[in-house]
């Protein structure tokens, strides 16, 4: 009967062609028993599927195409209950739709009103207006949705969190843009005798590579040879 009926769930009771479908003679007053309530006979003799519409299309609104041919199909057959039973919804497909598009960018707390709401709850925990202007302006290109899935829920907590991600890998600042201080006379000492001990110890490893060469009986060594030497 449901693969037969037409979209407003009324079907033409062809009892000898279901029968020839079915491949075996069907008990049909034992069927329109087992219905009960769900079906009822309409005054062409046509069985109307009381749910049908209902379950295919839920409520129905005139404003929606595929709604309104089915309006007039139950009009067509008489149906008195178009109007209790099948009113005119909000919920027509392009209803359907919006709630899609809602779901995927937030509801009213997922979201906030404004950039300016945004800006306003920023300043409240410490983030600057540019600080939020970057956090509103990538939710609002990928939908408002957290890691481009789920859609935001509270988006005054999203709003924390980017705070504290933010704080999280702030570069740190060196120690190079502390402000230097001029050097004194002790300071130009001590570079004075550091670099003299440079010297000393340079001049000392000097004098023990040439031992080691003078010992190994080799001439001078080039550039490239010294890593060598010191191996030996």
């Amino acid at each position: 009967i449901v693969d037969n009926c037409d979209n407003a769930g009324v079907w033409d009771a062809d009892m000898e062609l279901a029968d020839f479908s079915i491949g075996m003679e069907i008990p049909w007053q034992k069927v329109r028993e087992a219905l009960g309530d769900r079906m009822e006979v309409l005054q062409s003799g046509k069985w109307h599927l009381k749910k049908f519409v209902n379950f295919q299309f839920g409520k129905l609104s005139e404003d929606c195409k595929p709604h309104a041919a089915v309006i007039r199909l139950l009009q067509k057959h008489e149906i008195e209950r178009v109007s209790k039973e099948y009113p005119k919804g909000i919920h027509t497909l392009k209803d359907k739709d919006q709630d899609k598009d809602k779901d995927k960018k937030g509801d009213a707390r997922g979201k906030p009103e404004s950039r300016e709401a945004a800006r306003a709850y920023g300043a409240e925990i410490g983030m600057t207006a540019d600080a939020v202007d970057s956090w509103f302006d990538h939710f609002e290109s990928n939908g408002w949705r957290v890691s481009g899935k789920s859609a935001m829920k509270d988006w005054q907590a999203g709003l924390r969190n980017g705070k504290r991600m933010a704080e999280k890998f702030a570069p740190t600042k060196s120690n190079s843009t502390a402000p230097s201080r001029e050097m004194t006379a002790d300071d130009r000492a001590e570079q004075e005798r550091r670099k003299a001990a440079c010297d000393k110890a340079a001049w000392e490893q000097a004098e023990e590579l040439q031992r080691m060469l003078e010992k190994a009986n080799r001439p001078p060594c080039a550039p490239g040879e010294l890593e060598e030497i010191f191996e030996e």
